[in-house]
């Protein structure tokens, strides 16, 4: 059965609602998590469009969790603490979005050319970790 509304948030609605089917047929279809090769191959995306597809149905509110082992149908807890990863992975992006807008804030110009090259002004006495 098509996944009704999923259209609405794809460029090419026919072909993605395949994908989207497909996908969803084999998580229901199983208690184990799925390979992302195996999906990959199932549904003839590659791995961004992969991870994309379940992103749109996870905003449509299907409960597919992940992990390195693969994705699955979660159960509650499950569900839940798959949010609280995704989360922390967002914080974490964010303060890194926000931390390179600072040092692009700090930059006098842009990167440098060569040794020697002032440009990067106060950057280039910044420890790495």
């Amino acid at each position: 059965m098509p996944i009704k509304g999923f259209e609405e948030h794809t460029t090419h609605p026919a072909s993605n609602i395949e994908h989207a089917d497909a996908l969803m047929r084999r998580l229901n279809n199983t208690t184990k998590p799925v390979r992302s090769h195996e999906l990959e191959r199932l549904t003839g995306l590659g791995s961004a469009a992969l991870r994309d597809l379940v992103h749109r149905l996870r905003v449509k509110g299907h409960p597919i969790c992940s992990s390195s082992k693969g994705y699955w149908i979660g159960t509650r807890e499950e569900v839940l603490d798959s949010a609280d990863s995704l989360e922390q992975r967002a914080r974490s992006i964010y303060e890194a979005a926000d931390e390179l807008r600072k040092c692009a804030n700090r930059m006098i110009d842009r990167r440098p050319r060569f040794e020697g090259d002032d440009r990067m002004g106060p950057l280039k006495q910044m420890e790495m970790f």
